[in-house]
């Protein structure tokens, strides 16, 4: 019996003595990992750093973007997207390229984390505490084109092409109208086409009197022979000009560092895009389909030209006010909003 005491505690021993080197070193590797390759907040936050330091964090956060239409305007996206630079920021980034109904139908699930889109994340911002608006992706650069009329007066009576009811490019059209002295509904009537491109082929075939164009829709329209009237941005009574930056406000609040990283990640790529002409045509022409054309050039040249790629996300308050004053008609909530309510400056805070 003695001997079988004694092997017994002998084995018990060795368990005790393996358990505990068990349990010393769990923690080491915790630790370890927390140190040098960080988990989903830390990852993003680790390598937001401006010291120009490149080393990818071990476990990334992934994050949805959703945009709206493949546009030159998506031009910091698809450059960080095709030099790895969201995986200097700790991040690894899905893109989609949604209507505008869908990317804020998404936003609101969390299927996407971050949308590129307009007016309508302020208004789902009204609806759900879901949603908040983190600032711009830019201005977005508008030119009035007909074949027919020479000034915005010329617009009465006529039909003016727009994209969607309630984006940027229709609160832009319709402020234009006004800034005219007109109406909309009264003196002009507006036929929505669906998207740019629709807008160019509706006015090149004569359906519509007028309408405004973006890049590369506006060099297309130069190729086609119409006219150019104005510039619409350049119009002191015209809102609704900037594109809208939402977040999936569950998500942020969960990992804000990631969301301040993608912030970090998109101006880092909106200042690139000056300096690596090269790399910047490279990566927009893929996601456009412009490679090659001579439209590619232009639209670069003038993005570049006119600052529109944006290194300050900082969405001006009075835009926000003027979409909820406009916003009142389809949704009341709107008369009692402030844009604290829907507006979360923090992230766009966070980049120096």
């Amino acid at each position: 019996m003695k001997k079988g005491f004694k092997k017994s505690y002998l084995f018990l021993f060795i368990v005790l003595i393996i358990l505990a080197g068990c349990g010393d070193a769990s923690p080491a590797a915790n630790t370890g990992a927390s140190s040098g390759s960080t988990g989903t907040s830390g990852a993003a936050g680790g390598n937001s750093t401006d010291d120009g330091a490149n080393e990818v964090p071990a476990e990334l956060v992934e994050m949805t973007i959703a945009t709206v239409g493949q546009s030159v305007q998506s031009g910091p996206i698809y450059y960080a997207m095709e030099n790895n630079l969201w995986e200097k920021y700790g991040l690894k980034v899905k893109m989609v390229n949604l209507d505008p109904a869908a990317s804020v139908a998404a936003l609101i699930s969390g299927s996407a984390h971050i949308i590129h889109a307009g007016p309508n994340i302020v208004d789902a911002a009204i609806k759900t505490d879901k949603v908040k608006v983190i600032g711009t992706y830019g201005e977005l650069p508008m030119w009035l084109y007909s074949k027919e009329i020479t000034s915005l007066a010329d617009l009465k009576g006529k039909t003016i092409g727009s994209t969607t009811p309630g984006g940027a490019v229709d609160y832009v059209t319709k402020t234009m109208i006004r800034s005219a002295g007109l109406e909309v509904g009264k003196d002009v009537e507006i036929l929505y086409a669906g998207n740019g491109a629709a807008v160019l082929a509706t006015l090149s075939e004569g359906k519509v009197d007028a309408g405004l164009l973006l890049p590369p829709n506006n060099f297309q329209g130069d190729n086609l022979g119409l006219k150019n009237i104005t510039y619409a941005n350049d119009i002191a009574e015209v809102k609704g000009k900037y594109g809208v930056m939402g977040v999936h406000h569950p998500f942020a609040e969960k990992y804000p560092e990631a969301v301040e990283s993608y912030m970090k990640g998109f101006v880092e790529a909106s200042k690139l895009l000056r300096t690596d002409v090269e790399g910047a045509k490279a990566a927009i022409g893929k996601h456009t389909n412009l490679t090659g054309d001579k439209v590619l050039d232009q639209s670069y040249d003038i993005y570049v030209e006119n600052d529109l790629w944006p290194t300050d996300l900082h969405i001006p308050e009075s835009e926000i006010e003027f979409l909820l004053e406009e916003l009142v008609v389809t949704n009341p909530a709107a008369s009692s909003t402030k844009p604290a309510d829907v507006m979360e400056n923090r992230y766009a805070d966070a980049v120096e």
